[in-house]
């Protein structure tokens, strides 16, 4: 999966830190049983004043999920799950993660906030390993499901 920099520190700038943003293809649960289960994730190479990260499961013909939001303050790292019963399935799903990042003072971009798309995959519980075969495009919001916000100083 490639990355796409969003927000970037000036050219002349010195690179204080990097965050990666990924979310991952939802999956039967091998932790939850019964469950279909979506995870976005922020990883920062820095403290980050805040993260706040918020991941939706979505079905494409349907209905979605959005999970309990992860909001902290003086942390480098952090995770939202998103879920549903497995009643949901078997069906088209993709994974939905918005971020935003508040960098410590003096960094810049000070904030930076969007969302990230996972590509539709299908979906059956007991199926946590999907085939290259099941992935399913749609005309819009196709993402590959990573991308990075670099942060620094002029």
């Amino acid at each position: 999966m490639g990355g796409i920099t969003l927000a970037a520190a000036p050219a002349n700038a010195v690179v204080i830190g990097v965050c990666t943003i990924k979310v991952n293809d939802p999956h039967g649960s091998t932790h939850v049983s019964g469950t279909i289960n979506a995870v976005g994730t922020v990883e920062c190479s820095t403290t980050m004043q805040e993260i706040y990260v918020k991941t939706t499961l979505q079905k494409s013909a349907g209905p979605s999920w959005a999970g309990t939001p992860f909001d902290r303050f003086n942390v480098a790292r952090g995770q939202a799950n998103a879920a549903t019963s497995c009643t949901a399935g078997p069906g088209t799903f993709r994974t939905v993660t918005s971020y935003v990042l508040r960098a410590p003072a003096g960094i810049d971009p000070a904030y930076a906030a969007n969302t990230v798309y996972g590509p539709w995959r299908s979906v059956a519980c007991g199926n946590a390993r999907l085939a290259p075969s099941e992935l399913v495009t749609s005309p819009s919001n196709v993402g590959s499901g990573v991308t990075t916000v670099t942060f620094g100083t002029e």
